[in-house]
């Protein structure tokens, strides 16, 4: 280490002698006297004036808790009066009506304060259905308050980060419909924190501001005039909204920053008067110590120099010189000790090291064992793993991963992180592609270093598909390592069925909610007529006529649902199987069917042998009188309606099957390959009474019974449906 010169000679003379050693610290001794006399003699000056500039401080801090309390409710009490107006909640169920006046009046609308803000009105799904021009106008649908507020209809609050490293103060605030007394939608405002208190430190000569979690150290949001380090700042806390906690997400403090200088010009005229008077005292005290030094360090002399001996010739048999009493006495003793210490020591050395040998061999069979557990894990684990070294190279890939992937060892090991990303990406489909190993790792990093700002894609995993048979979807993860041989690991699991499974669940809810939708509006649409205007006798029993007709529609497609839920989910565990006679069985269920007025019982052409089958009475009855029901009222012109039986051999299993056919309006091939689709009705003009979920009930029904459901039509001749079951 270089030091300056006159530093350097100093050392040199503190390090010659033990004496000048102690002279340099009785000086040491000298200035720390000197320094607190001054110091007790300022302390009260300086405590005084620290606390009239400390009040001046707090007194700030509470003008800027009472700006940011009157800027929130503002805000606040402006979204609840908007909330609270009637064209918020028309604008909820009329579209129309919401683009002509509502959606142009919020994107007008200003909030009576300077601060960046931003209100969106939301449905109940969280779609954006008008609000202001801002950034900050946005539904935040994902956010766990604003589900609450659609189930609990109360008002909540949360501060969430905005881009910039903003903070912004964000209220959900539910629109009530008045009728129902339901949560319709969400008002979602937000408040820029940052720019509410971006003014502050000037308006108010600070040199800065902050928010912070009560009892917190870390600043959610500041703002200040100039950079300066917090150690040379003092602080003033004043809490936000004192007594109104459920006011705020959680407490909240103002916090008000800025120098203070208690002594301001005159510490220096102070600092040199007491600077003079302190040296000439430590000149003295160098010079006395010194002297009395000297006399005590000689017999320390002598037992320096017998060290040097020892160290220098290695010799433990040399005597140490002893003195009669005190410190010098001990360390002579001491001394001693430490000597024939290491001479005993010497010779337990060897035990030692055959010792540490023996543990480090038994660890390193412990790491074998450990190893080996380790590949036999990846070898049998249904999931894909890859690991990389520090360079980022590939080092290992799993059996499962080459088996998913279809790739060979010999094609990955060794490949750069870049390179690898490129040949996994190839395998996949361009819309749900393989986003890289780099930026699994970078989203990874943001997620650990609590960044607001991630990629657009999921944090922990990522969704891909591969091209090919089946279009397998893979979830793809990383996990990173401080090791020195594994900087990451990649990890794949096949969620094909899930993955299938959620798009099924997806499009039968929204194929059901649109169905119900139907009937729903129009006896909506009749029933506020009926309500808002008088109507003649005629015309009032048509409306009705046509309330009850899709209340008897609704309930239809409600009842076919549950019943097609129900097996479904039972698998047939609910069924009452028995040995029963197909002819019977179908005598009894043509017997139970009402047929249309002015329509004719279907025409049953019946073997003389009986055909036994196992099946649940009740359940197949029901298939076939959705069949025969179609047969009906898909042949509206007439014509005559024929059931027979049939038996075939089909995979060495013996079957029997009953025909229906009907000679009606037929169907395209393209509407017989959708005809098991639930919801869907090859009639498109309306006139057909159905729900669509017959031949749905049908085929899940003879599946379970081990059958199987064949159809057959032609657009203009008529449809032929058999349902085959196994011979008992």
């Amino acid at each position: 280490m270089n030091l300056p010169r006159p530093l350097e000679a100093i050392r040199r003379w503190r390090t010659s002698s033990l004496a000048n050693t102690f002279a340099l610290q009785a000086a040491f001794i000298a200035i720390a006297s000197i320094a607190v006399v001054a110091l007790m003699s300022l302390a009260v000056i300086y405590w005084v004036e620290a606390s009239t500039q400390h009040e001046r401080l707090q007194e700030k801090s509470g003008r800027v808790a009472e700006r940011v309390e009157a800027a929130i409710n503002v805000v606040e009490s402006s979204v609840t009066a908007l909330a609270k107006n009637p064209m918020f909640m028309t604008a909820l169920l009329d579209s129309k009506g919401r683009d002509s006046y509502v959606a142009p009046f919020l994107e007008n609308y200003n909030f009576p304060i300077t601060a960046a803000s931003g209100l969106a009105l939301c449905d109940i799904n969280g779609e954006r259905l008008a609000g202001t021009r801002s950034p900050l106008s946005n539904c935040r649908s994902n956010s766990a308050l604003f589900k609450q507020v659609m189930t609990e209809g109360k008002t909540q609050r949360e501060l969430v980060p905005l881009p910039g490293g903003h903070l912004g103060w964000t209220v959900y605030h539910g629109v009530v419909f008045g009728y129902t007394g339901t949560v319709e939608g969400v008002v979602v405002t937000q408040l820029d924190l940052h720019d509410l208190l971006q003014s502050v430190p000037k308006d108010l000569d600070l040199t800065g501001v902050a928010l912070r979690r009560t009892g917190g150290t870390e600043s959610l949001v500041s703002a200040q005039v100039t950079q300066a380090a917090p150690s040379t700042l003092q602080e003033a806390r004043t809490p936000l909204f004192k007594g109104k906690p459920e006011a705020m997400p959680y407490p909240l403090e103002v916090v008000t920053r800025d120098h203070l200088q208690p002594f301001g010009n005159k510490l220096l005229p102070l600092g040199l008067g007491y600077g003079l008077a302190g040296l000439l005292m430590v000149l003295l005290v160098i010079y006395w110590a010194r002297s009395v030094s000297r006399v005590l360090i000689a017999p320390l002399t002598k037992l320096t120099n017998t060290a040097h001996r020892v160290a220098e010739t290695g010799d433990l048999s040399i005597a140490v010189p002893q003195t009669s009493a005190g410190e010098v006495a001990q360390l002579a003793k001491a001394f001693e000790v430490m000597v024939n210490a290491v001479r005993i020591s010497g010779s337990s050395l060897e035990e030692k090291v055959a010792l540490r040998t023996a543990q480090l061999e038994q660890a390193q069979a412990a790491t074998r064992d450990r190893t080996e557990q380790l590949n036999a894990i990846f070898d049998l684990s249904p999931d894909g793993f890859v690991s990389f070294d520090a360079g980022f190279r590939v080092t290992f890939a799993n059996l499962a991963f080459l088996r998913i992937t279809g790739m060979e060892e010999d094609d990955v090991i060794g490949l750069e992180e870049a390179r690898f990303s490129r040949l996994l990406a190839g395998k996949c489909l361009p819309d749900a592609t393989f986003p890289g190993v780099a930026s699994l790792r970078a989203a990874r990093k943001n997620l650990r270093e609590g960044e607001a700002g991630v990629p657009p894609l999921r944090i922990r995993h990522c969704l891909i598909e591969l091209a090919g048979p089946g279009n397998r979807a893979l979830e793809v993860g990383i996990r990173l390592s401080q090791a020195e041989s594994v900087s990451q690991i990649l990890y794949l699991r096949d969620v094909t069925h899930e993955t299938e499974v959620d798009r099924m669940k997806s499009e039968f809810l929204s194929t059901a909610a649109h169905e119900l939708r139907t009937p729903m509006a129009s006896i909506y649409g009749y029933c506020e007529l009926l309500l808002m205007r008088d109507f003649d006798e005629d015309e009032r029993k048509e409306m009705l006529s046509t309330i009850f007709r899709q209340s008897e529609l609704m309930a239809s497609i409600i009842n076919e649902l549950l019943d097609l839920a129900r097996i479904e989910a039972r698998r047939g565990k609910d069924f009452v199987v028995e040995r029963l006679s197909l002819q019977a069985l179908v005598g009894e269920a043509v017997a139970g069917y009402k047929l249309p007025e002015g329509r004719e019982a279907p025409q049953i052409q019946a073997p003389d042998e009986t055909l036994l089958v196992r099946a649940d009475r009740k359940k197949i009855q029901q298939a076939l009188i959705n069949v025969l029901s179609n047969a009906y009222k898909y042949s509206p012109r007439g014509g005559a309606i024929s059931l027979s039986f049939l038996q075939e051999v089909h995979h060495s299993v013996g079957r029997f099957g009953i025909e229906v056919r009907d000679h009606g309006i037929g169907m395209r091939p393209e509407e017989t390959a959708r005809v098991f689709e639930r919801f869907y009705r090859a009639d498109s003009t309306g006139k057909i009474p159905g729900t669509g979920l017959g031949m749905s009930i049908v085929r899940e029904i003879i599946e379970i019974h081990g059958g199987e459901v064949s159809l057959e039509s032609k657009l203009g001749e008529g449809t032929t449906v058999t349902l085959w079951l196994p011979a008992a």
